[in-house]
């Protein structure tokens, strides 16, 4: 009996010694779902030629970037990707959508595309979560799973409409900003527009008048070229004041300090401004631009909106957008050809506006 006893004890150890030596189910499952290659597949859809508006629409079918990516440090053989598409009803779906995988190294990825059809508005979900191998190998799939919001027609037309609506009204207010800016001013009766017909013919028939084209655009006389450019602006409509050089009247002052000197004094009662003009008989450069300019503005805080004016007997080389840089209006000997010929047709508005 005692032999049987012993004979149990020991027994009894070696199973307790195996229980505790064997792993368990759970353990053998964690084990075995650590060393199982994975494919982390994610998926975004493409823009549509119209998704800009921020939306996807029943107009146009969806393309999928579907990116596959090896985790695993075991090179996949290749194999089929598969899942489902289903429409918002339910009544359209894709029950085995397959995608066919290349041979992927460890760590590598690869860029697939798979189109969608796009029958009805709503909610579409896209999942691919199982792979099918040829081999009796098993890889597990993640990620995979996508949710798209799909838009009806209308929607679509409506925002269009939105934007194009904001398009027009944006371009509406430039052009009226525009016009602001020129002051298209339709003058009143009191207003000078062009001089009397009778005027015009009086002074042709003075020495002024037969001689003024001749001193602004043939003789390269300072003083008579200053009187001409005074006599024209008077034509064009303007009141106007012409500086005595020889006395010194073309000289301005702040208190006792000299602010810059100009040779005609100019105002436009159409655009309630008025005109600080500079003359040369020579050539307009940059320092004539920046000197004329200097006085017009120390001249605004006295006597309100001024613009200034170069008037040159020489051709310029000096572009408008140099003079617009300054802030300066500048007539060479091309721009008083062009207004002499405006003059002598009556074309008044179209001379005025080279003054703008």
């Amino acid at each position: 009996m005692r032999i049987l006893r012993q004979l149990a004890t020991l027994v009894l150890l070696l199973f307790l010694i195996g229980a505790l030596a064997a792993p368990s189910a759970q353990e053998i499952r964690i084990e075995e779902a650590t060393t199982t290659p994975t494919l982390y597949v994610s998926l975004v859809p493409q823009p549509q030629p119209l998704s800009w508006v921020g939306f996807y629409d029943t107009l146009f079918p969806m393309s999928i970037t579907v990116t596959v990516n090896n985790l695993s440090d075991k090179n996949f053989p290749g194999g089929n990707l598969t899942g489902f598409a289903n429409s918002p009803s339910g009544k359209w779906s894709i029950r085995d959508w397959r995608i066919s995988v290349p041979e992927l190294p460890a760590g590598k990825s690869q860029t697939l595309f798979q189109s969608l059809p796009i029958e009805e508005a709503g909610v579409y979900t896209v999942s691919f979560t199982s792979m099918d191998l040829q081999t009796h190998e098993y890889w597990q799939v993640s990620g995979g799973f996508l949710v798209v919001q799909v838009e009806p027609p209308s929607t679509l037309f409506q925002l269009l409409t939105v934007f194009l609506s904001a398009v027009i009204a944006v371009v509406l207010m430039s052009i009226v900003v525009l016009l602001w800016r020129r002051r298209r001013i339709i003058p009143s009766k009191d207003q000078r527009l062009e001089p009397p017909a009778s005027m015009m013919v009086a002074f042709s028939m003075s020495e002024a008048g037969k001689k003024m084209e001749s001193y602004l655009l043939e003789e390269k006389n300072n003083r008579r070229f200053e009187s001409a450019v005074s006599w024209l602006l008077e034509i064009l409509g303007f009141w106007t004041m012409k500086l005595d050089s020889e006395t010194k009247g073309e000289v301005f002052k702040e208190g006792a300090q000299d602010i810059g000197s100009a040779d005609i004094l100019a105002y436009d009662t159409l655009r309630n401004r008025s005109l600080v003009v500079g003359c040369t008989v020579g050539i307009a450069d940059t320092a004539a631009l920046q000197r004329i300019s200097n006085l017009a503005k120390k001249l605004v805080p006295h006597i309100g909106d001024c613009d200034p004016v170069l008037v040159s007997y020489e051709s310029s080389e000096l572009s408008k957008k140099d003079a617009q840089a300054s802030g300066v209006i500048l007539l060479d000997h091309a721009g008083l050809e062009s207004i002499v010929s405006l003059v002598g047709s009556r074309r008044f508005e179209k001379a005025r506006r080279m003054l703008e």
